[in-house]
């Protein structure tokens, strides 16, 4: 699975989670992605200083990275920055 498609896969998963009325995914499938995401975001040496978390104290709620307790993004989290290698 490339990470496109991990990326792809685990955002449709969460779209179905969160009610939209799309097919459920395959457990299998939605298993796998996690686990490669595991595997992506703890091999990457720049992913390993960051930290993610939704702040549901503001109107919309905010997806926000922090890089070594430093706030770098608060958005929406399909705007967030990408991780580099």
């Amino acid at each position: 699975m490339t990470s496109d498609q991990v990326v792809a896969l685990l955002k449709q998963h969460n779209a179905w989670r969160r009610g939209e009325e799309i097919p459920q995914l395959d457990p299998k499938d939605v298993g796998e992605a996690i686990d490669a995401a595991i595997h992506l975001l703890s091999s990457r040496k720049s992913a390993k200083n960051l930290t993610f978390r939704w702040n549901h104290t503001t109107k919309p709620s905010l997806f926000e990275v922090w890089e070594n307790g430093v706030l770098i993004h608060a958005g929406p989290y399909n705007q967030a920055p990408a991780i580099k290698p």
